[in-house]
């Protein structure tokens, strides 16, 4: 498995170089009304069977005043610790052909601060992707 680095930010774990593909981002929030956003990438995650192939950092992008992490303590020793994730998933297309487009999705919490490099963050993984929607 090929580990690459996009800087601090962004890691993917496995690599994918789809011809074409298109990224559906689900962020829960202030715009997840009903939690349609993040409903619907977990739905296709599942339903699609996509592979977790990286993640964003949550380092800078999150005030943990706001969203706390999930920590885990047995007999007083922390056993984990899990900040806000945001997760990229890929599924390839089934279909072949010129017509074939690969599923980029993400699932994971809004970002708090630095919403600039945030979106500059997804803006390069988009492009690696050869997202074109």
């Amino acid at each position: 498995m090929e580990s690459i680095i996009m800087g601090e930010e962004l890691k993917i774990e496995e690599a994918v170089r789809p011809r074409s593909s298109v990224m559906i981002i689900g962020l829960s929030g202030w715009g997840n009304a009903g939690e349609v956003s993040t409903f619907t990438v977990r739905y296709l995650i599942d339903k699609l069977g996509a592979e977790r192939i990286g993640k964003v950092s949550s380092e800078g992008f999150y005030n943990y005043q706001i969203q706390r992490p999930i920590v885990s303590i047995k007999g007083g020793i922390i056993e984990s610790y899990n900040p806000p994730t945001n997760e990229l998933y890929y599924c390839e297309s089934k279909a072949g052909g010129d017509g074939e487009i690969s599923l980029i999705l993400l699932l994971g919490s809004e970002p708090h601060l630095n919403w600039p490099r945030y979106a500059q963050t997804l803006l390069k993984l988009a492009e690696r992707l050869n997202v074109k929607r």
